[in-house]
């Protein structure tokens, strides 16, 4: 991964060489190399970190029901899967405005959702 790609609060995958199986990790700190936090803080370089596909299944972790999440009381996202990539909507129901963005992965959702809204999408669901 890049750095520009990521963002503090992040989920990635890293590869936990103890076990060698995939971690799921929060981007705590960035700089040359990233910091990462799971059980314990590591400091890790970019090529380590992988990014986590987008499921349904995450995105009901997110938060999303019915395909849905509200971002304020007139605004709100929706996903569709079209086989291929997950696609999401921003919709303003006021004004009937829609941009479709097409994401691939958790992060990318993260920071999409934070620069809609200004807010975090944290996991919800354990």
């Amino acid at each position: 991964m890049n750095a520009n790609e990521l963002r503090i609060g992040n989920l990635v995958y890293r590869n936990d060489i103890a076990n060698g199986s995939d971690r799921i990790e929060t981007v705590v700190e960035l700089n040359s190399k990233a910091v990462v936090s799971g059980p314990i803080k590591v400091i890790c370089s970019y090529s380590e970190l992988r990014p986590i596909p987008l499921t349904e299944e995450w995105l009901l972790k997110l938060g999303f029901e019915n395909n849905r999440i509200s971002v304020n009381s007139v605004d709100e996202l929706a996903y569709m899967f079209d086989g291929d990539e997950w696609s999401l909507r921003y919709q303003t129901k006021g004004s009937g405005f829609t941009r479709d963005y097409g994401i691939k992965h958790v992060h990318q959702l993260q920071n999409l959702h934070f620069a809609l809204t200004g807010q975090e999408l944290c996991v919800t669901q354990p």
